[in-house]
């Protein structure tokens, strides 16, 4: 083999695309399994649910419902006993339960848990136990169990802040927590979901240990594992792969493209597209037609990015699962490849694509399947190592309808259709791998951007980001001045959700009186000044959002002319 241009590989030009490219009929390698299977831990159990414990007459858990029961879309087998652990406050129960039966393989393992004797004060982040997973092959793996993270204190005090890596699957009352206080304090039940890394191996057992250095004293009510196909490698060792290794093994890569058929078309509809604007920079389309989620993972297990230190990765994956799988598997599959390239190229940016437009009108089933996974798959973008990027507006009429201009055969592009392509995700391409960022869109009563403003941004200790886009040459505000400006506001996909230049009036507030991110930001230019910001949710409307106009955990976009402080 020889590369196609002397400066490193550009693409690597193996087969052309065949009729369809895709895989949509059911495969046999694809044998059902069942979704959740419940382990039993009663033969560990030392608490039942009906005692009272933590010290409180009517202090239990007779509410919870008995049997299999479904929470947060798991199912759960729930006992008449739990395992809890030892704290400084419960010396008397045990600091570790070893060898929990496993004896499965698994992708992923769902538990119900939280603790007792926690505090309001407890430090989020702090570690109170693990699960320890044992592997048939005699390796393990650790899952921390983190305060605020993970769980909580059982006893819901005040709507606390809610976990980041766990979710609130039950919520009720029992006699003490009603008893507890003038309009009572309910009692909750936290479920965590853990991925495997090593869905190939059998899992033989668990330990649960607690770290017995705080107050909080960790309790397991049920596990369930369940076996979901889109997140488990799925053998693709054809002649394709191995040349991808060849040229994997020869390193020199800064940008590589994972996909299927519709990205190995950069090799044929769109190489012209591709030699002009990916050759001059060290790109490699390492993909293969027909791949779903699974053979992506094997393959990324099995050596085509192994001796690669690529800046980007551009992935596109799941068309090829539509046949047999659902939007939620489907999302959970490429989540488990974002899961893997993070692992295997920790220091490579994602820009993660959605799954192009499939069927032909927007009523098409296959395109609400399309909407559903990319609905899906937005959550996991972290903004900082994993972005996401859906351009199927571009590739789509006005009316919903796709342009078969650009996908005649309504899955794989044209060559005006890989144009259509590269121009969409250019911006977002050069910001990661080049660190160019395009200034925003300007409202035409808006003042003008200084020539020689950046085109990076900076970040703060909180995590906002931020460029200054025109120096001022007035005052900076503090945080208990009032301040007028103009100002505009949009969502990561573009979508503007308030504008002051739309309702031709500026905007006068204390800023104390905004969000968090607004009164660091302003706090960095002076009067005259305009900064763009971006705001992490947690700085800005959070996990409640602001409806209809501003979903849950949105990160929020600003351009803000500072015009005046008092």
């Amino acid at each position: 083999m020889t590369p196609h241009s002397r400066r490193g590989w550009v693409l690597i030009a193996l087969v052309t695309l065949s009729a369809g490219g895709l895989v949509l009929a059911a495969d046999r390698a694809f044998a059902a399994e069942p979704a959740f299977q419940a382990l039993d831990l009663q033969l560990h159990a030392n608490q039942a649910l009906d005692d009272d414990f933590h010290g409180y007459v009517g202090n239990n858990l007779k509410p919870l419902p008995r049997g299999r029961q479904k929470f947060k879309n798991v199912e759960f087998a729930i006992g008449e006993k739990f395992i809890q652990l030892a704290s400084t406050l419960a010396p008397d129960f045990p600091e570790k339960v070893e060898g929990i039966a496993v004896n499965r393989k698994l992708t992923r393992m769902h538990f119900l848990h939280a603790t007792g004797w926690g505090s309001p004060d407890m430090q989020d982040g702090t570690e109170i136990g693990s699960f320890q997973i044992r592997y048939d092959d005699k390796t393990s793996a650790t899952i921390p169990i983190e305060y605020g993270r993970d769980l909580r204190y059982w006893w819901d005090f005040d709507n606390a802040a809610p976990t980041t890596r766990a979710e609130v699957a039950w919520k009720d009352t029992n006699e003490a927590s009603t008893n507890f206080r003038a309009g009572g304090v309910g009692i909750r039940l936290f479920q965590l979901s853990w991925t495997n890394p090593h869905p190939e191996k059998t899992v033989t057992a668990f330990d649960y240990v607690s770290t017995n250095n705080t107050m909080c004293a960790p309790f397991l009510m049920a596990v369930t594992t369940d076996w979901i196909r889109t997140m488990a490698p799925l053998d693709r060792n054809i002649d394709r792969h191995v040349l991808i290794n060849e040229r994997a093994r020869q390193g020199n890569v800064d940008l590589l493209f994972l996909g299927d058929s519709i990205t190995e078309g950069w090799e044929v509809s769109g190489k012209d597209a591709w030699q002009k604007r990916y050759g001059p920079r060290k790109a490699m389309n390492a993909v293969i037609s027909g791949d779903r989620t699974q053979h992506v993972l094997w393959r990324l297990e099995h050596g085509n990015v192994d001796k690669l230190s690529p800046k980007l990765v551009v992935l596109m994956i799941g068309t090829n699962n539509f046949g047999d799988d659902s939007a939620e598997d489907i999302a959970a599959g490429i989540g488990a490849v974002v899961a893997k390239l993070r692992a295997k190229v920790p220091h490579a940016k994602v820009l993660l694509l959605g799954v192009f437009p499939r069927g032909e009108k927007a009523d098409d089933p296959l395109r609400k399947t399309t909407v559903a996974v990319n609905t899906l798959i937005k959550s996991i973008a972290d903004r900082k190592m994993v972005h996401s990027l859906n351009i199927n507006d571009k590739l789509l009429g006005a009316d919903g309808t796709q342009d078969r201009a650009l996908m005649p055969d309504l899955v794989h592009l044209s060559p005006q259709g890989y144009e259509v392509w590269g121009n969409a995700i250019e911006p977002k391409v050069a910001e990661l791998l080049e660190g160019i960022m395009p200034y925003p869109d300007l409202p035409k009563k808006a003042g003008k951007i200084d020539k020689e403003a950046p085109r990076t941004f900076q970040q703060t200790d909180s995590g906002l980001r931020y460029r200054v886009l025109r120096k001022g040459s007035g005052n900076s505000p503090a945080a208990n001045d009032n301040v007028v400006v103009d100002y505009k506001g949009w969502l990561d996909d573009g979508t503007i959700f308030d504008a002051s230049y739309d309702r031709e009036e500026t905007s006068k507030f204390p800023l104390n009186g905004v969000i968090r991110g607004w009164t660091e930001g302003l706090q960095l230019i002076s009067e005259g000044g305009m900064i763009e910001l971006e705001i992490p949710a947690e700085l800005g409307y959070g996990a409640q959002g602001r409806p209809p106009k501003i979903p849950a955990n949105a990160t929020l976009h600003f351009v803000v002319e500072l015009l005046e402080v008092n």
